[in-house]
């Protein structure tokens, strides 16, 4: 479920079952034609265990927010579950309403009767995000993110680098990393150690910061009048993305920023060349977090539906002429 999803609990492995059939007492045939007894083993098919969601549900491909989205479960919809990943933040459920049989949600919104029933589905090397997180495409904040995961997704680990603070992941089917303290992996130990060359990905400097909008506006912005505003979640807008420069010296100290969302999380990303800028936090006019981000960081918001949020990106007195910034707000679910 891109956008909106929420996903937890312990099990048993699934039993086994031996059966011998007993040997007739009846008249042996010629050695030639006689049949040894017969015997088979069969595994008992795993019993659904049946949970409802409290909260609409994005359905996904992986226990994750950034696994492709298969649908959505309404609220109160009784599922089927069928296991869940070793952490219990997500269940996975069969799926009759596509052309995927299985699917993954979060269990955060499940309620089911006894979580002990509900086996655990081994998936291999891989880690619990701890908090908001960006995915980069190499090991330190100096290389570009390719996305955002948010607290509880679960994610495929596939190495870590020579020192171990920064751990590899499979993200949407390429390799990507994440810095060791968002992520928790059971033995960081054992991790295969994976060389990379030591290139920067540098944030690359917006052409046209204001493409869609009026040269003006990059000086004349405000709480009021913000240089972009946008309703994420309605006819299918999942992002926002706002480039601008910031220029102390020469009068634009801040620029701002609006949106308002129908889901319940968002992940808020501010990528700029160092840490020379803050973003604070508005809800309807009013400061809700001084400093709630700083360059190259991402945090998580539960946005309340219909509420108003508004991005305003200061620069200190040290910033040098044209700083630039590049401002993402992503539904996550």
């Amino acid at each position: 479920m891109t956008g909106c999803g929420n996903d937890v609990a312990t099990a048993s492995p699934s039993a086994f079952v031996t059966a011998t059939l007993a040997p007739i007492d009846t008249p042996q045939p010629p050695v030639s034609t006689q049949l040894p007894p017969s015997s088979t083993v069969e595994s008992a098919p795993v019993q659904p265990v049946e949970g409802v969601t409290t909260t609409q549900l994005n359905l996904r491909s992986e226990p994750s927010t950034a696994g492709k989205s298969l649908g959505t479960m309404a609220a109160f919809s009784t599922v089927q579950i069928i296991g869940r990943e070793a952490n219990g933040a997500w269940y996975q459920i069969l799926n009759t309403d596509s052309s995927a049989a299985k699917g993954w949600i979060t269990a955060n919104y499940v309620q089911v009767k006894s979580i002990n029933e509900i086996p655990v589905i081994d998936l291999g090397p891989s880690g619990l995000i701890l908090q908001g997180v960006n995915v980069r495409n190499g090991p330190g904040k100096e290389f570009s993110s390719l996305g955002t995961l948010v607290q509880n997704d679960v994610i495929p680990v596939t190495g870590k680098d020579s020192n171990g603070a920064w751990v590899q992941v499979n993200f949407k089917g390429a390799p990507g990393w994440i810095a060791s303290e968002f992520i928790q992996v059971t033995s960081v130990e054992a991790l295969a150690v994976i060389e990379v060359q030591n290139e920067e990905s540098p944030i690359p400097t917006p052409s046209n910061p204001a493409t869609n909008l009026p040269a003006a506006a990059q000086d004349a912005d405000s709480l009021e009048a913000p240089i972009a505003s946008v309703n994420l979640g309605f006819a299918g807008i999942r992002r926002l993305q706002s480039d601008g420069y910031v220029s102390p010296s020469s009068g634009d100290e801040a620029d701002w920023v609006q949106f308002t969302a129908v889901t319940g999380v968002v992940a808020i990303e501010l990528q700029c060349a160092a840490n020379d800028l803050k973003l604070d936090l508005y809800q309807n006019g009013s400061i809700l977090h001084e400093g709630f981000l700083v360059c190259n960081e991402t945090k998580t918001l539960n946005a309340t539906s219909g509420q108003t949020y508004t991005l305003k990106l200061t620069a200190n007195a040290a910033t040098q002429p044209n700083t630039p910034y590049s401002v993402f707000v992503d539904i996550v679910r």
